[in-house]
């Protein structure tokens, strides 16, 4: 029975003084005056351009097409209670505003804007770990590498990135594809409790017996329900692991090898101790023989804590590009389609082979049917289980469509700006479900009208396009 498998492709090319006017409540500020409206009670965490935590909060951006845009200033909370009294001045003033915790997301003004100020969520970074409960309660600002950092030393774990500085609150907003563990299914589903802001400043806890609607939207929370400040999480148990990347030459032998035995491997749905990447990166587990007895251009490999794997050799090979674009679709897994893909994208860019800092990059990424129903409880389930078959992410629409192997689903977090992802990922009926909780819990549409950035449901449950 096949998987899916999925595939994203990459293309990488290398403040003021304060007013001393009263804000009338409801007026309508432009963006130096709403950073101005928050440092009047903030002053200590409103960073203009001139300052470093300006260009330092800059820097951090995973993608140039984020770094290029300049907001009034970023604005950086220390506590929930700080969100939730900035958005209340950003509401009445007609405040715009982004959010970023990592900014590992590609596309331009995804957590960034020219249009208001940013909330730096980075001093959000609180971990904290309950060994007797098996439990980890994480700040949407921390890093997945400083995560594993401190879980490890209790090995203890839990379904996070694959990369050292993809923030916690994107990754899990987005739904999260993690490492495969024990607990299948995306990162979202082990989280057992949100603490968000809702758009009128209400604090709220998130979970199967309180607000249980917004805690099952939250799965796949994108822009659109609040700003989530804590995300508690089910650990499991940790060892060491293994982890490997290898490069190695585009050959006859190569291809024949390689891509038939990630097939092979994507309809093993007991794996819970090893993740292929094919094209991207192979890690996790115990230790396995190359994937091929050619000699690869680079083979790196590592057996230690997580922590230590992701850092090298992960990190140590992909490295930040300057500028990049992502797209990302689901197939049924294929190795004909595998290999006519890679075909096709070296046809598509070879008048480009030469030119400096390009290049691309095809990865596969399997969706086993054990990791489909580990995700019951989240909006994307009755979508991802519609074929009945295991999954892969792609990209060449066309070719999938053809060969009758496209599968409706597109991950959140490898998505372009312009990919439907809400209208692809949910059904019809799971699609009325969100609206409906998004309407209940931001009626005045604060996050439509002033949120910038991110991924935002369609105002209406159309219909999907057929694939």
């Amino acid at each position: 029975m096949p998987l899916f498998s999925q595939i994203s492709l990459l293309f990488l090319l290398t403040g003021s003084e304060a007013l001393t006017q009263r804000y009338d409540a409801d007026s309508i500020l432009t963006s130096q005056e709403c950073c101005d409206a928050i440092r009047t009670e903030f002053a200590s965490i409103v960073h203009g351009p001139a300052s470093n935590d300006y260009s330092d909060r800059l820097s951090t951006y995973y993608s140039q097409q984020q770094h290029d845009y300049s907001p009034a200033c970023y604005v950086k909370p220390k506590s929930t209670e700080d969100i939730s009294k900035i958005l209340k001045i950003a509401a009445s003033h007609h405040c715009q505003f982004a959010v970023a915790s990592g900014g590992h997301m590609a596309w331009a003004e995804a957590s960034n804007t020219d249009d208001g100020f940013v909330f730096d969520l980075r001093d959000m970074n609180r971990i904290y770990i309950s060994v007797e409960r098996q439990t980890v309660s994480l700040g949407p600002g921390s890093k997945w590498i400083s995560v594993y950092k401190a879980m490890d030393a209790h090995n203890l774990t839990v379904p996070g990135a694959r990369m050292s500085d993809v923030g916690v609150g994107g990754f899990l907003a987005g739904g999260g594809y993690p490492f495969t563990s024990k607990t299948p299914g995306f990162g979202a589903n082990s989280v057992f409790n949100y603490e968000v802001v809702l758009s009128d400043g209400t604090i709220v806890e998130a979970n199967a017996d309180s607000h249980s609607d917004l805690f099952w939207a939250l799965k796949l929370a994108g822009t659109n329900y609040g700003i989530i400040t804590r995300f508690d999480m089910n650990a499991d148990a940790s060892t060491e692991i293994w982890g490997a990347v290898g490069l190695y030459p585009s050959t006859e032998q190569t291809r024949t090898e390689i891509f038939p035995a990630y097939e092979e491997y994507s309809h093993r749905n007991d794996n819970t101790d090893l993740f292929i990447s094919v094209g991207h990166l192979k890690a996790m587990g115990r230790p396995e023989k190359p994937m091929s007895p050619v000699e690869p251009v680079i083979y790196n490999e590592k057996t230690g804590q997580r922590n230590e794997v992701i850092h090298d050799p992960i990190d140590s090979l992909l490295q930040t590009p300057s500028r990049t674009a992502w797209f990302t679709l689901t197939i049924k897994v294929s190795t004909k389609l595998f290999l006519d893909f890679g075909k096709k994208a070296a046809d598509v860019f070879a008048l480009l082979e030469d030119a400096p800092g390009f290049s691309t990059m095809l990865g596969f990424q399997p969706f086993p049917k054990k990791f489909i129903e580990g995700n019951r409880g989240s909006p994307v389930y009755n979508t991802m289980k519609e074929s009945d078959e295991d999954l892969t992410r792609e990209l060449v629409q066309k070719e999938a469509r053809n060969l009758d192997l496209l599968v409706n689903f597109t991950y959140l977090n490898y998505a372009n700006k312009d990919q439907p992802v809400y209208e692809q990922s949910l059904t019809p009926e799971d699609l009325a479900r969100m609206l409906r909780i998004r309407d209940k819990y931001d009626p005045s549409a604060i996050f439509r009208t002033l949120w910038k950035g991110g991924y935002k449901l369609p105002e209406t449950p159309t219909a999907r396009d057929e694939l």
